[in-house]
């Protein structure tokens, strides 16, 4: 999708600007394989909708969007909070809305204890509640709910589904992104999901985890560490 938006904004007209799905995928956020892997791309526009083959036209309210450059692509775009707020009616569960904000809200970090932040995050929390009630947008009763669940120190939109699984299930909501050290204070590493009290570790791996033997033997690692130094299950 990212070459055909580069391919696309050779026709965009100057109030253009890619929203919706599109806009998702631009800003590198969670969605379910069936809807980032659409071919059509999303316009938007406050006059008249596009009608050019392979794009899907909007005309949308101005008082509902907020546009930005993206700072790498170099593409107009909504920015991430409107992104957002845009894909509640589209997204298949409750979940998946919470997943794009926990991707937004997220400050990616190094662990341990000379760790340091990667980059800001994408929106604040505040930020996503005002492009909620921008005004009468579709969706809205979800991205109200959604907004209560929404927590920073989520990796990945999986990451977010274990949580709330869990938490609907009954369990306390767990910490995130917990780093673990051993009795002498040494750092061993970091864990998605963990009750700490209880030395209870969640971890979610994705496939890559196991096709690739070098992260493999790195996981069997790291959890075994984490086993022997802290008593974490």
């Amino acid at each position: 999708m990212l070459r055909a938006v580069a391919q696309w904004t050779v026709h965009m007209h100057a109030a253009e600007y890619f929203c919706f799905a599109t806009a998702a995928v631009i800003w590198g956020l969670p969605l379910p394989p069936r809807i980032a892997l659409r071919a059509e791309l999303h316009v938007g526009s406050p006059g008249r909708a596009t009608r050019i083959r392979g794009a899907i036209g909007h005309q949308i309210k101005p008082s509902l969007v907020s546009i930005v450059e993206h700072p790498e692509r170099g593409v107009r775009v909504t920015d991430p909070a409107t992104t957002w707020a845009m894909l509640a009616a589209s997204l298949p569960h409750l979940f998946d809305v919470v997943a794009v904000g926990d991707a937004l809200v997220r400050t990616p970090r190094i662990p341990g204890p000379f760790g340091r932040i990667e980059r800001p995050a994408l929106a604040t929390l505040a930020e996503l509640e005002r492009a909620a009630h921008a005004g009468r947008r579709v969706g809205v009763g979800r991205l109200r709910e959604a907004i209560a669940l929404i927590r920073p120190g989520s990796a990945s939109g999986p990451e977010t589904w274990v949580r709330l699984t869990l938490v609907e299930a009954g369990p306390p909501e767990p910490d995130l992104d917990v780093d673990v050290y051993d009795e002498s204070g040494d750092f061993v590493g970091c864990v998605d999901l963990a009750y700490p009290d209880q030395k209870i570790a969640i971890e979610y791996e994705g496939d890559q985890h196991r096709t690739d033997p070098v992260q493999w033997q790195r996981d069997i690692e790291n959890l075994s560490a984490s086993r022997t130094s802290v008593g974490v299950s």
